[in-house]
């Protein structure tokens, strides 16, 4: 297994780039409800960034996903030197739940903004720049899948 040390961001970003739609599914998360694509596959395993998929799922256990909004959820990623905040956004820009990661070495999502300081305006500011995006969407199984905006 690779990690993200080791790998060039910009060749990186190009190769998930190159993931569309996915015929298979790999189980993760407590119960195996959880889904992820192709792409997320891919994604955890050269980055060894397999707590950014398990981060997502753990959330789902929390009332506020829970609801018809979360239906459709986007996860931000955005990462200052060794620290990282995840985020995730409904249909509307309103934060659901976040997460300050406090060491990783992921590849993508570089920011030079203090995440330490995350709050609304910065979520509106990093949203279209400066981010890594997943996505997640209910599935059949009672979970969702995590897919690449790419395979979506």
């Amino acid at each position: 297994m690779a990690t993200s040390a080791k790998i060039n961001p910009v060749e990186f970003a190009h190769a998930l780039q190159g993931f569309r739609g996915s015929e298979t599914f790999e189980r993760i998360g407590v119960g195996r409800r959880h889904l992820v694509s192709e792409g997320v596959k891919y994604l955890v395993e050269q980055a060894g960034a397999y707590w950014l998929a398990e981060a997502i799922a753990s959330h789902q256990m929390w009332p506020t996903f829970r609801c018809e909004a979360a239906d459709f959820q986007c996860w931000f990623l955005a990462v200052n030197g060794s620290r990282t905040v995840l985020w995730c956004e409904f249909k509307t820009t309103v934060i659901a739940a976040r997460q300050l990661v406090p060491y990783t070495d992921f590849p993508l999502g570089g920011t030079t903004e203090d995440i330490t300081r995350f709050d609304e305006k910065m979520a509106t500011r990093l949203r279209s720049r400066d981010t890594f995006k997943l996505f997640a969407a209910r599935n059949q199984l009672g979970g969702i899948t995590i897919m690449l905006p790419s395979e979506y």
